[in-house]
């Protein structure tokens, strides 16, 4: 009883943490982020939320992500890359 509230009050704190990082660091480091490089490069970069929700979700609640997921985050890693190749890189 007493491990299962230590586990909910963890999972409380994290869930917490989670909303404040997504509703003010991610865009605070964002905003910083483009004094540094052009928004065609970074804006991209918002899709690897979803590659982190996948990656994260067996070890967080021990879902497993099923072959299209993978092949989803897959993509967009690939899409990633191929911005960061290719994409415009003049900070105007």
């Amino acid at each position: 009883l007493i491990e299962n509230a230590r586990i909910q009050r963890i999972s409380s704190f994290l869930s917490f943490a989670g909303m404040i990082g997504m509703s003010f660091l991610n865009p605070a480091c964002s905003v910083l982020a483009m004094q540094y490089a052009s928004p065609s490069i970074l804006a991209p970069f918002s899709g690897l939320t979803l590659v982190w929700v996948i990656l994260f979700s067996y070890p967080a609640i021990g879902e497993a992500p099923s072959v299209l997921q993978v092949t989803a985050a897959l993509l967009i890693v690939l899409g990633e890359v191929v911005v960061a190749v290719f994409g415009d890189h003049t900070n105007n």
